[in-house]
C-alpha cells in the first residue's frame, strides 16, 4: 500500500469517530453481496485495502491523483460503462459538489452500479445513553439534534472544501431525499450511527 497525503495519515483525521465510520461504510458494502465495488473518493485508501483483503474486487475513483486512484475522474463524469459494478461506495463525497450539481453525480451512481452506499456529514449535536449489562445486552437511547438554525456561510464551499452540509439551514434530508427520488433510487436504509453521530449513511438500489 502506498502512503497516504500527510493529512490522511494524521491522527486528527483518523479519530476514533472516523474510524467508526470506516467500519461502517465496509459493513454496510459487504451486506449487500456482490464482489466488483467503485469507491469514489480514494481518501486514506483504508476502506479499499480492507475490502480487497477480503476479496472484493475494488476499482478506485478521485480526482486527486497524488492520491493514487485506480482512475483519476469526476463522480459527475464516470468513465464506465452502465452497471459496470454491483456496489458504489460514496464516502463524504457529495458535498464536496455544489447542490445544484449533485443531481448529475447521482444519475452517474446509479447508472454504473445496481446499489450504492453513500454516506454524508450531518451537522449537528446529539444526546447518547448506553447501558450493557453483561452476557445479556445492551441498551442504547440515541437523539440526534441537527443545527438547522446554522446556515451553511459559504456557498463557494467552507474551509474543508463543503459547499453545503445535511442538517444546517436549508439542508434537511428530505432536500437530499427529493434528489435521489429523482435520480430514481430507493432508500432501502437511511440512518446516523451513534457511534459515528456526524455522519449519515444512506444504502440504495
Amino acid at each position: 500500500m502506498t502512503e497516504p497525503p500527510q493529512a490522511y495519515g494524521e491522527s486528527k483525521y483518523n479519530s476514533r469517530t472516523r474510524w467508526m465510520n470506516f467500519w461502517h461504510q465496509i459493513d454496510e458494502v459487504t451486506r449487500l453481496g456482490g464482489k466488483r465495488v467503485l469507491e469514489i473518493g480514494k481518501g486514506s485508501g483504508i476502506v479499499s485495502d480492507r475490502l480487497r483483503a477480503m476479496g472484493y474486487e475494488v476499482t478506485t475513483v478521485d480526482i486527486d491523483a497524488d492520491l493514487k486512484p485506480d482512475v483519476v475522474a469526476s463522480a459527475e463524469q464516470l468513465p464506465f460503462g452502465d452497471k459496470a459494478f454491483d456496489v458504489v461506495l460514496a464516502a463524504e463525497i457529495l458535498e464536496h459538489i455544489p447542490f445544484e450539481r449533485v443531481s448529475g453525480a447521482l444519475s452517474e451512481i446509479r447508472r454504473v452500479a445496481t446499489q450504492s452506499v453513500i454516506t454524508l456529514p450531518h451537522a449537528g449535536s446529539a444526546m447518547i445513553g448506553r447501558l450493557r449489562i453483561p452476557w445479556l445486552c445492551d441498551i442504547e437511547m440515541f437523539i440526534k439534534i441537527p443545527f438547522f438554525w446554522v446556515r451553511h456561510h459559504n456557498k463557494y464551499g467552507n474551509e474543508i472544501g463543503h459547499f453545503w452540509e445535511l442538517g444546517k439551514r436549508g439542508f434537511a434530508r428530505r432536500r437530499f431525499r427529493a434528489l435521489l427520488k429523482e435520480a430514481r433510487f430507493s432508500i432501502q436504509k437511511e440512518r446516523i450511527y451513534a457511534d459515528d453521530f456526524i455522519r449519515i449513511f444512506f444504502v440504495l438500489q
